[in-house]
């Protein structure tokens, strides 16, 4: 292992376990440490206040987080990207990729572009908004913010279709059910990969992560070759949560190669416990 690893925190979790795995099918050009609160076979155990794995950190990657509940139990969002400051200040690390999310956008997720003002309208979207927020104050270690779409294998969709009831979609007055922006695993993980090598001047601020191809979320049944039913969409539900990514696509960022439904599926399923 080099003297400076990338230290991965949360590599338990529903993304962190994915990505792990992916980076172990596509092996990144450096050395990393992965942990989490309590030790698995392809992590150690450690928790935010005590001494760091390592002395020296090349980056951290912070893929810790919770995604449900109240505002008060979503708000530990913010320690853990306070701890994940921490870590790297303390190891040497020159900058933190930060897992945010599209939720920020809240009911204005139209095409959201990063310029866009949060608008959250749920406890995790507001949580997220405020930890970024908390982030803009801070200039070194450099925290670099991905807002990330639905991650396949990982999201609401990918756990209806895990379980054994029937799935129900919405479907809108014009007959088209619900159309949501989502990213593969891999290539959140190639894009990661390359965020931690890349030049530190070469880290957005903050960065919409997902598919250029949105996609109705009916595709994705039908790629999973998953029997649903259709419901009348009650009165509030959002035709379409989708993020731009034009700023992905000017960056030299690893640019998303699962771009239909069947490719989605496709990496979920390579990916998968």
């Amino acid at each position: 292992m080099s003297e400076h690893p990338v230290i991965v925190t949360g590599a338990n979790g529903q993304v962190g376990r994915r990505v792990l795995r992916a980076w172990r099918h596509e092996a990144p050009d450096f050395d990393y440490v992965a942990v989490a609160r309590q030790a698995g076979p392809d992590w150690q155990a450690w928790d935010a206040g005590q001494p760091p794995v390592v002395s020296r950190a090349r980056a951290v990657v912070g893929l810790w987080g919770v995604c449900f509940g109240t505002l008060e139990e979503t708000r530990v969002n913010l320690d853990l990207a306070q701890a994940a400051q921490d870590l790297a200040a303390a190891t040497g690390a020159d900058r933190v990729i930060h897992l945010s999310t599209q939720s920020v956008y809240g009911r204005q997720c139209q095409n959201a572009a990063e310029d866009q003002a949060p608008t959250p309208a749920n406890p995790y979207g507001t949580a997220k908004a405020e930890m970024e927020e908390m982030l803009r104050g801070i200039h070194a270690p450099k925290p670099v913010i991905l807002r990330v779409a639905n991650v396949i294998g990982a999201d609401a969709i990918s756990r209806s279709l895990a379980g054994d009831a029937p799935v129900v979609l919405d479907r809108f007055a014009d007959g088209s059910g619900p159309v949501r922006s989502f990213i593969g695993i891999a290539d959140l993980a190639r894009i990661i990969a390359a965020l931690v090598t890349c030049p530190l001047d070469q880290c957005p601020d903050v960065m919409n992560i997902a598919s250029p191809v949105d996609l109705p979320m009916d595709a994705i049944m039908n790629a999973a070759g998953r029997a649903f039913e259709w419901q009348d969409a009650p009165a509030g539900a959002l035709p379409s949560a989708t993020i731009a990514t034009d700023r992905l696509r000017a960056s030299g960022l690893p640019q998303p190669r699962a771009t239909s439904a069947e490719a989605l599926y496709r990496d979920w399923q390579l990916h998968a416990d």
